[in-house]
């Protein structure tokens, strides 16, 4: 059956096709409208969080020593590529304004450099290295301070931690053995052999950027020791340091690091072993002389005469029985000594032979080497003024008696921060030594001594050595015609020994920095020293040397002897006087650039003038009389 639709269905049906169409038109603008709005809502969102990145901020954090922890005080905080800066506060904290991602750079004097992104869990709480940690990565030439990857020639280095160990050998222990292709040897130093046999071979001495007349005694005092060796390294010093060159580095105050500190060593070297010089001993001494006689040598010289060549007492007895040794002279045969002159020259001997002086050389003559040497210092400062004052003492005597020496010496280190790129530094110290010399000869007099002349008889009365006349003819001489006693004692000779050494060492060093921008910097110095010595040698007339000088130019005549020289002490005097001055200007380019700062570019220019005058004087008084 066919359905028909009437007008009254027909605009039914389209008023409800209407309704949904407008119902759906009506969700479809709501859809439409809450995607539109999303849409917006997210937009903003973006915008609003870019905003908020590129925009500046305030950043705080703390500054630290990275060794225990302490607050810095008065770091320099700064924004790399802008003005922004600030400082460090009483607990080391800081607050600076700038946007994430920008670079801090942290910067205090006496530490390294640090440089950390702004925001960054780093830049909360930043460490700084002191720059002695680094000390093995630095080369000081005496001109500039290098970078040890950016020097070309070969240098050795000596921090301050090895020179805290082996501070009480003196600088001669301190280099031996510590730097390779470095000899030392007898105060003389030779980097890689020597290249000179009339010019001297000895390097050049570099003392806080300034060649010196006095090299500092007492290491404590000593930051670092660099060794230059080669030509590379040692350009920049010239002609003088063909030999090589040895840049000794002080200590100098740091910010915010107050000390107050103390040092002392003690050295104690044995006395001197006879084992191992191997010296012949008395019997072998005796056996050898007594050998020579039997085979004629004293018959065919005639006896011994009076000169002091090869005369002691074993020759003294020998000399006794020269006539009995008996040459045929045709047939060029010795004859054999009568049985009964033989055993009793040899009884002679073999007394002699049980002498041995080595106990009395040790006991009256030898001792402990000992040296001792003190140090106190105070060292800080701040942002501006830095300071290091110390004085000190060096003090001992030598393995020999009679000798005993004494040095001070007080330092004053400042540096003044004028400007943020301008410094002033000073430098004032002065020495003094106090030496006693004693008896300058012993050593080489108990070297030579024969090992049968004693030193004391069994009374222990001091017994005088002959050796360098015969006791014959001195006694002869002594007792009929006047003449001073030829008789040596090594005791007599320690007693008399009035020989004195005072040195003093004043220097002034003043010098200015300048940086004038990033990596150049321009340096003027100057250096003032006055050095003199004086040495003063009282010989009294109870002296042997004095005594053989008289002798000598004494004169026999009919009226008994003259005296051509004054019967007195001798006084040997000697001064020497330098006054020195060096003045230095210079300007170094140390910088890398490029992106990854992989370029580097290292140049000094300057120019140095000096002035030495020095002054000596000797004289010697005879009959002097203090």
């Amino acid at each position: 059956m066919k359905k028909f639709m009437t007008r009254k269905h027909t605009e039914e049906h389209l008023s409800n096709r209407k309704e949904r169409f407008s119902d759906l038109m009506g969700k479809g603008l709501f859809l439409l409208a809450f995607s539109s709005a999303l849409s917006t809502n997210i937009w903003a969102q973006t915008t609003t969080t870019t905003n908020a990145q590129t925009a500046s901020q305030n950043f705080t954090g703390k500054v630290c020593d990275s060794k225990d922890g302490s607050s810095l005080i008065g770091c320099t905080v700064r924004v790399k590529g802008k003005k922004a800066a600030t400082i460090t506060d009483a607990n080391g904290n800081y607050s600076i304004t700038a946007k994430p991602g920008d670079i801090l750079i942290i910067s205090y004097i006496g530490y390294e450099t640090v440089e950390v992104p702004a925001g960054s869990k780093k830049a909360s709480n930043i460490f700084m290295v002191d720059d002695s940690v680094i000390m093995d990565d630095v080369v000081v030439t005496g001109y500039q301070t290098l970078k040890k990857f950016n020097v070309t020639g070969s240098v050795n280095t000596i921090n301050n931690e090895k020179i805290s160990l082996r501070s009480s050998t003196g600088l001669n222990g301190l280099l031996e053995g510590t730097v390779p292709g470095l000899n030392v040897y007898n105060d003389n130093f030779r980097i890689r052999g020597g290249a000179s046999m009339n010019s001297g071979n000895d390097p050049l001495f570099i003392v806080d950027d300034f060649e010196v007349e006095e090299l500092p005694e007492n290491m404590d005092m000593v930051e670092s020791i660099i060794v230059l060796k080669d030509a590379s390294a040692t350009a920049i010093w010239g002609s003088r340091a063909a030999n090589g060159v040895i840049v000794i580095t002080t200590k100098k105050g740091k910010a915010n690091d107050f000390k107050i500190s103390y040092s002392n060593n003690f050295k104690v070297s044995a006395k001197p072993n006879f084992d191992d010089l191997h010296r012949a001993s008395s019997e072998q001494i005796i056996d050898y002389d007594r050998e020579a006689h039997l085979y004629g040598y004293n018959s065919m010289m005639g006896g011994f005469g009076y000169q002091g060549a090869g005369y002691s007492l074993s020759q003294e007895i020998l000399n006794d029985y020269w006539e009995d040794v008996v040459i045929d002279w045709e047939t060029g045969s010795v004859l054999p000594m009568d049985p009964t002159k033989l055993a009793e020259m040899d009884a002679r001997l073999n007394k002699l032979k049980t002498y041995s002086n080595r106990k009395q050389l040790e006991d009256n003559l030898l001792r402990n080497a000992f040296r001792q040497q003190h140090l106190v210092s105070i060292s800080g400062g701040n942002e501006r003024i830095n300071y290091y004052l110390s004085g000190s003492f060096i003090g001992g005597h030598s393995e020999y008696v009679g000798d005993k020496n004494r040095s001070y010496n007080i330092n004053s280190r400042m540096s003044y921060k004028l400007l943020h790129n301008l410094t002033l530094r000073s430098d004032l110290s002065a020495t003094f030594d106090n030496n006693d010399n004693g008896y300058t000869n012993l050593s080489s007099d108990i070297y030579n001594m024969f090992p049968f002349q004693m030193l004391l008889d069994e009374q222990g009365n001091r017994i005088a050595d002959y050796t360098q006349f015969s006791r014959m003819d001195a006694d002869k001489y002594t007792s009929e015609y006047g003449y001073l006693s030829f008789g040596k004692n090594l005791l007599d000779e320690v007693d008399l020994a009035n020989n004195t050494t005072k040195n003093t060492d004043y220097k002034a060093r003043f010098g200015l920095d300048y940086r004038i921008l990033e990596g150049l910097n321009l340096s003027a110095d100057y250096q003032y020293e006055r050095y003199q010595s004086i040495n003063k040698d009282i010989q009294s007339v109870n002296s042997y040397s004095v005594r053989e000088l008289i002798n000598q130019h004494t004169v026999i005549n009919e009226n008994g002897s003259s005296y051509r020289i004054p019967k007195g002490d001798i006084l040997d005097h000697s001064q020497n006087d330098i006054e020195a001055w060096t003045m230095k200007i210079g300007a170094t380019l140390n910088r890398n650039f490029g992106i990854d700062k992989q370029h580097y570019v290292n140049a000094t220019a300057g120019f140095e003038v000096r002035s030495k005058h020095s002054t000596t004087e000797t004289y010697r008084k005879l009959g002097y009389d203090d």
